[in-house]
């Protein structure tokens, strides 16, 4: 477990620098364009090619990939790895290839609320930053290799070079109307250094000479990477689709939506599931040593600690959320009544966070069993709840209620989950109280607290409110003996 705990350590470090460059990237964004239509045509532009990779490729990527990389030797990594990596490029090329010749599509798909817009406002800079697109698909096999091989910190790195190539190009960006089409070179160059830094680090641990000892059998591999990527697929689609339906409420409701999610994803990404990824490696190595102690020991350990963080986390940032916000986005073209509606929607995001936490461990051990025709199931039930609770903001043309559904869905996925893994959460009333009551009372305690201080302190800074919600997490998380490098046996 020492291992484990360490490596999540390792990989939330590195995480941290590419969230928080990440966050650095979507404050200049917003300080350029606003809440505006050249704002949601940037934010489209940026978030397609990973999102097309995750939909389409990453989840049954890493499912089907990370274990099979972890039980060959060089010969036989160098081989799959040529193989998929050839694959990657075909699909992800001609997909590429379409829409930088039609870009109205992506409009279309991810913001049908501009679809009647001239392609002149966006065609020439849409089909610049389409050649990212192959690159964040072969990003995605490399690393699958890297993460196998437990170098976490090179893959995490990643988003790290790709962020802080943007932020370059934000900063030395003209004003004026070629704005898009600078941002759309500089994804392009983003994409290509993020690779070729995966690919180098990649490299020393294939041996493309040699034979393979072990033998991979193609056709069980794409049947697992298809089953767990339609389960991936269908969770990573919801929050698109609330995407979409927020774009038909108004101009600049896309990049509110996309601003506020990345609020939440600093945390998520960070402290929660990086425990997840970590685990699915030694997860996937317990069960084929057929250690089902073992297994049992790193999922309750991983899901009671990534759900202690999550209390942690999600109960100061719920009440601070608009501080929050404020601190980060207050800047620029965005005004008093858009940070409002960004906060609304990062109230609704937070409550997200301890419902992924469960479901992510829940669903990494589905996939070192190799049940991924099980977790797809799943995940094709929970679904149904979304369009029902996404009917309310449809009707009342209100991106709020249509947020809503994001939690709704995520509460119904952790509860399927976890009762189809049929493993126990905590060990007794014990673990109960250490995994789940004890954080909520401390970080409710906590946020209280710090909420009667602002109150005394009679102030609106942003600074202030921004700090309180800091102390609030990092007291809840003290309190709760929730110490992340510490080790404990279930």
């Amino acid at each position: 477990m020492k291992s484990l705990v360490s490596a999540s350590v390792v990989l939330s470090l590195t995480l941290l620098l590419g969230r928080l460059s990440g966050f650095v990237r979507e404050i200049q964004l917003g300080a350029i364009f606003g809440l505006s239509r050249e704002g949601d045509f940037a934010i489209v532009m940026l978030t397609t090619p990973d999102l097309l990779v995750n939909l389409l490729l990453a989840g049954g990527l890493s499912a089907a990939l990370v274990p099979e990389f972890a039980r060959l030797d060089a010969c036989g990594r160098a081989r799959v790895f040529g193989v998929t990596s050839l694959l990657v490029l075909a699909l992800f090329g001609t997909i590429g290839i379409v829409l930088a010749f039609f870009p109205s599509l992506l409009l279309l798909a991810f913001a049908p609320g501009y679809a009647g817009t001239p392609p002149s406002a966006y065609a020439l800079p849409y089909a610049i930053a389409a050649m990212a697109i192959p690159l964040a698909g072969l990003t995605g096999v490399t690393s699958a290799l890297l993460n196998s091989q437990h170098r976490f910190f090179v893959a995490g790195t990643g988003t790290l070079v790709f962020n802080l190539t943007i932020i370059l190009v934000l900063l030395l960006m003209p004003s004026g109307q070629q704005s898009l089409l600078v941002l759309g070179i500089g994804l392009a160059l983003a994409a290509s250094l993020r690779y070729m830094s995966q690919v180098v680090a990649a490299l020393p641990h294939m041996n493309w000479a040699g034979a393979a000892n072990r033998d991979t059998d193609y056709r069980r591999l794409v049947f697992r990477f298809i089953q767990a990527l339609g389960a991936a697929t269908i969770v990573l689609f919801i929050p698109v689709i609330l995407r979409a339906l927020i774009s038909l409420n108004g101009e600049g409701n896309i990049a509110a939506f996309n601003f506020a999610t990345k609020l939440v994803e600093l945390p998520l990404g960070i402290a929660i599931t990086t425990i997840s990824t970590v685990a699915f490696p030694a997860l996937s190595r317990a069960f084929g040593a057929n250690n089902g102690p073992e297994q049992l020991r790193i999922y309750e350990s991983g899901i009671q600690r990534a759900l202690l963080l999550a209390l942690c986390i999600t109960i100061p940032g719920v009440w601070f959320s608009y501080p929050l916000v404020e601190l980060v986005f207050g800047r620029g073209r965005i005004g008093p009544s858009d940070l409002s509606l960004i906060s609304d929607l990062a109230r609704l995001g937070f409550l997200t966070v301890p419902l992924i936490a469960v479901s992510s461990m829940a669903t990494v051990l589905l996939n070192a069993r190799g049940q991924t025709g099980l977790l797809l199931k799943v995940t094709l039930a929970s679904v149904c709840v979304v369009p029902l609770a996404a009917l309310p903001g449809i009707w009342n043309a209100d991106a709020r209620f249509v947020m809503a559904a994001l939690p709704v869905f995520h509460f119904v996925y952790a509860i399927a989950l976890v009762l189809t893994a049929q493993q126990p959460v905590f060990a007794g009333w014990y673990g109960a109280w250490r995994g789940l009551f004890r954080p909520a009372l401390a970080a409710v305690t906590a946020t209280t607290v710090c909420a009667m201080l602002a109150s005394v302190a009679g102030t609106d800074s942003a600074i202030v409110g921004a700090s309180l919600a800091l102390a609030a997490m990092l007291a809840a998380v003290v309190a709760s003996d929730g110490n992340p490098l510490r080790t404990r046996t279930p």
